[in-house]
């Protein structure tokens, strides 16, 4: 009984896609980069080298082509987007095939990418790209809706109302006209407002064309007016409302509604009604489905566990209690009061909490659970839900709500919801309910975590003694202002001279530069972010200056040596996942070097000044180093060369 209820648990992470060594069910990222994704940015940069907008310098114009055109593809390159995900690339393009003017298509044909990125937005270039966020397709609520947003951002691409927006302001800046720049800076806006005017009543009348229902798109219209005006108005410092108290108190105000009743007014003059669906009713609710759980899979390997957490509780609320999305709310309230644990004792998501009725207090968002939601129909699909009806509400803190879900997937028999349970009470230092629970995990047959579990067993702490040391130097790219993809391509040069000086530590070092994986391997490059932004998660601040140890030191104090405990904050007990990645590529720890770079202008190949920090992390006595570089303003930057031996020489002195 107890094989065959293990093998029912591993089956289901199995599917689920929640881990990166485990295949199937939900996205992954290819192992190749494909050259269907390869957009050639110099020649894309070359057809519009020449092209110069009134009133903008060359240098900026600089700045714009370089982001349209390199930029575009270090976002590919970077993981941004997913990768041959054909179904629902091919579902959008038959929605825009649908909507858009043959004679428009036949000037510009168009292809469509969907973007990881869990906001409600969607994006057009001029080029004919599309981009539509997986956070969009989450939340439209109808095919029409969709439609009418991706013709409303090909409509932006059409009129070119990016240059429309700027020119005059930026020209009056660049002439240092302050009276010219002030008075362009306000009537930008309006240019604004009549860009999105324009741009709806071009997607409004691609879907009339194509019969869809105009009046479905209303509550979009209700929403972006209630995310522009609040955006410029409050009631008082600090006040936020949610979308219904706001609705009925603020929708009488004559900046109200401005697109909204423009929209109403078309539909008025259009007296065929049409239809919400008009490819596939149901595969519309399939996509929706799909990218709805991918949005909770981005965040939580991402470490937005807060994000997580509003996200599978909405679920929750609404009917979901199956394992898998327990699973997402019992670990990810841990992994949050890990990294955040003043937040134990804080109301359950009651920090969005601005009302007035609730300043000064600890309420959960069981006190105002309609505050979760954009829209009535979302809160009353959740309305007659026990936590909701109940006067008495089970839990208020997120410690408690840690406890009533982890307890919950307890008592159905899960037996990863024990081991969460050994993980939270390392975190609290209770050694005899961690030691007990974890005795248990293994006795019930354990699960995906058993090798982590019977490790904690032996050592009493995750300890990998044996193996390698990962070196991970990320010099890809910083997204700042003026570093760019352009200045990518060029630092490619710097990795067989960086490579070279490791060439003799081999047996101590595995050696993986980012710039190495981008636009090639995707899957491996996605699984070194993921290590990247957990670690990130976990240390803070406050953790750099405690565990900061000056790279000239030769010893320890006995301060310092005292820090080497085991209760450290540990990645193994964070994310437990990553124990078998370490074990399974024999590795005992990980060097972690994030270099960024300056850049006098857009297009210059030698960087000004350069900046690097270091984290290194072991597993055989669990105590974390950070290292950084010292820059004055007549020693701003060192070669790679330079950066890639300090780090050598830092790491053999720590180890």
């Amino acid at each position: 009984m107890k094989f065959k209820i293990v093998f029912i648990v591993y089956l289901f992470f199995y599917s689920s896609g929640l881990f990166s060594q485990f295949k199937g069910g939900s996205y992954q990222f290819p192992e190749r980069f494909s050259p269907n994704y390869f957009f050639d940015p110099n020649l894309s940069y070359q057809k519009i080298k020449v092209v110069q907008v009134k009133g903008f310098t060359p240098e900026q114009m600089d700045y714009y082509k370089i982001n349209k055109t390199y930029n575009t593809q270090r976002d590919f390159d970077n993981n941004s987007y997913y990768m041959e995900w054909n179904e629902l690339e091919n579902y959008l393009y038959k929605i825009i095939d649908t909507i858009i003017p043959k004679e428009v298509k036949e000037k510009q044909p168009f292809d469509v990418f969907i973007k990881r990125d869990i906001e409600y937005n969607a994006s057009a270039l001029g080029n004919g790209f599309v981009y539509a966020n997986i956070g969009l397709l989450a939340n439209c609520k109808s095919e029409a809706e969709l439609a009418f947003i991706l013709g409303h951002e090909i409509g932006h691409s059409i009129f070119n109302h990016g240059y429309m927006i700027n020119a005059d302001l930026v020209s009056a800046y660049n002439r240092n006209d302050f009276s010219s720049t002030i008075e362009n800076y306000f009537k930008m806006f309006d240019k604004e407002q009549y860009a999105e005017l324009q741009s709806d009543s071009f997607g409004a009348k691609c879907l009339n064309k194509a019969s869809y229902n105009l009046s479905a798109v209303k509550p979009f219209m209700n929403m972006i007016a209630y995310n522009e005006f609040t955006s410029k108005f409050y009631l008082k410092e600090g006040d936020r409302l949610s979308y219904s108290n706001y609705m009925n108190k603020f929708s009488s105000h004559p900046n109200f509604f401005k697109r909204s009743n423009e929209f109403d007014k078309y539909i008025s003059e259009t007296k065929f009604r049409g239809i919400i669906y008009k490819l596939d009713s149901v595969y519309f609710q399939k996509v929706k489905k799909i990218a709805h759980e991918e949005c909770k899979k981005i965040s939580f390997e991402e470490g937005d566990y807060n994000n997580v957490i509003k996200l599978s509780f909405i679920d929750y609320l609404q009917g979901d209690n199956g394992l898998k999305n327990l699973f997402y709310l019992f670990e990810s309230l841990r992994r949050y009061l890990y990294v955040h644990p003043e937040y134990g004792k804080k109301g359950f998501l009651g920090e969005d909490f601005q009302f007035s009725e609730f300043n000064n207090t600890n309420y959960s968002i069981l006190k105002k659970p309609e505050i979760l939601f954009n829209d009535s129909i979302g809160y009353l699909k959740s309305s007659n839900h026990l936590l909701i009806t109940e006067a008495q509400k089970p839990f208020n803190t997120y410690e408690e709500a840690y406890i009533y879900f982890v307890e919950m997937a307890v008592e159905r028999k899960f037996n990863e919801a024990t081991f969460s349970k050994v993980l939270y009470y390392f975190s609290k230092k209770d050694e005899v309910k961690y030691k007990l629970l974890n005795n248990l995990y293994l006795e019930n047959g354990a699960g995906i975590y058993k090798g982590l579990s019977e490790n904690i067993k032996m050592y009493g702490f995750p300890y990998i003694s044996a193996g390698k040391t990962a070196v991970l130097i990320d010099n890809s790219t910083n997204y700042s202002q003026s570093d760019n993809y352009y200045h990518s391509l060029e630092r490619i040069k710097y990795a067989p001279a960086i490579k070279e000086m490791f060439k003799n530590d081999t047996s101590k070092a595995k050696i993986i530069l980012m710039s190495d994986l981008l636009g090639i391997r995707p899957r491996e490059l996605y699984n070194y972010q993921k290590l990247t932004w957990n670690i990130t998660q976990l240390y803070n601040q406050k953790d750099e200056e405690i565990f900061y140890k000056l790279r000239y030191l030769k010893k320890e104090s006995m301060d310092e040596r005292e820090l080497k405990n085991k209760f450290n904050k540990n990645l193994m007990i964070f994310i437990p996942d990553w124990f078998k990645w370490f074990n399974e590529n024999n590795l005992k720890g990980i060097l972690i070097q994030q270099i960024q770079y300056k850049y006098a202008y857009v297009t210059e190949e030698n960087e000004y000044m350069n900046l690097y920090k270091i984290q290194y992390l072991n597993f055989f006595d669990n105590r974390p180093y950070f290292g950084k570089c010292i820059r004055t303003a007549t020693f701003r930057k060192q070669t790679n060369v330079q950066m890639a031996n300090e780090i050598k020489e830092y790491l053999w002195m720590v180890q």
